[in-house]
């Protein structure tokens, strides 16, 4: 889709859809506003008394007012949820049928903690694991799946509790059904490229992984290490067209890119720690579709319908 039938499909599809979308947001708006306003009379009321010592008309205010917050709070939660759902059904799933028919999805389902543990991604398993907005798809005959995935464990270092993000981004999952026999990772370059002899004594020992595979390609081995269990096997996967998408993947996100292939199939976490959660949300507060926002949206599925043909015409 050019940048034009981009704006045309926009302007033409997406608009009109969202224009009764637009009431709900504007009713519910009224209400909030009203509500505040409400609200602030009752605590300056409460405030007056106060300084008069009206302790038994206090007591009703204050329970007024808490009447008056728990109400509000309620009715802006389902608001916003009955927003979100009509979001949704109106606009996402017309945009990702315009983008492919076969993609479905689940706001808030995502990919499960075992199947990310077991795509051994992170060579730690995460303490904290959250995964929502789940998408799945299919293209010649290649099932696929990708959400938002957020896995973080326990730091204690510098003194107290804190929480250490081990992966923030997107999680893909693609059933390619490889004939590879033995596991393949490859994860991004870490300060051991800039120490010299000892960084590589580091990389060939490293405790969480299986052997280090190099490879021939400078470019590749400037982003990229390789750890698998056969050689042979890893050179065959990592053909010079495998490590040239994998290259463009990395120079079109910007991002920590890993991936590894276990019982054949085929893994890929993209770290976006800037618009994690920001895909196919829509903007409560304003009055009309955000065009740029929609185009992140619909860049971010032609992404995953671009890397599974790319992978499957390296396989």
């Amino acid at each position: 889709m050019t940048e034009k039938d981009f704006h045309d499909f926009f302007d033409y599809q997406l608009k009109p859809k969202y224009k009764s979308l637009e009431r709900v947001r504007k009713k519910s708006s009224k209400f909030n506003r009203d509500m505040r306003l409400l609200l602030l009379l009752v605590i300056i009321g409460v405030i007056y008394l106060i300084f008069f010592k009206y302790s038994l008309i206090i007591l009703c205010l204050v329970c007024l007012i808490a009447a008056f917050g728990i109400h509000y709070f309620f009715r802006i939660d389902i608001d916003t949820t009955n927003f979100k759902e009509q979001y949704v059904e109106k606009i996402v799933r017309t945009l990702m049928l315009k983008v492919d028919s076969s993609f479905t999805y689940a706001p808030t389902k995502g990919i499960s903690r075992d199947i990310f543990n077991n795509s051994g991604i992170l060579s730690t398993k995460p303490e904290h694991y959250h995964s929502k907005g789940l998408i799945q798809g299919s293209l010649n005959q290649t099932a696929f799946r990708f959400a938002n995935v957020h896995a973080s464990c326990s730091d204690s270092a510098g003194g107290g509790p804190k929480t250490k993000t081990l992966f923030k981004g997107i999680f893909y999952e693609a059933d390619f059904k490889l004939p590879c026999k033995n596991d393949l990772y490859i994860v991004p370059v870490s300060i051991t490229n800039f120490m010299g002899k000892l960084g590589e004594w580091i990389k060939n020992n490293n405790l969480y992984r299986p052997d280090l595979v190099k490879i021939d390609d400078a470019v590749f081995n400037k982003i990229f290490v390789v750890y698998g269990n056969n050689e042979v096997e890893a050179h065959h996967i990592l053909s010079s067209k495998m490590r040239a998408t994998l290259v463009a993947l990395y120079k079109e996100t910007s991002a920590s890119v890993y991936l590894s292939i276990k019982n054949s199939k085929i893994y890929i976490a993209i770290g976006d720690y800037k618009n994690y959660e920001s895909y196919f949300q829509p903007r409560f507060s304003q009055s009309s579709l955000d065009f740029n926002a929609m185009k992140k949206d619909y860049l971010l599925l032609k992404r995953y319908i671009n890397i599974t043909k790319e992978l499957n015409q390296c396989i």
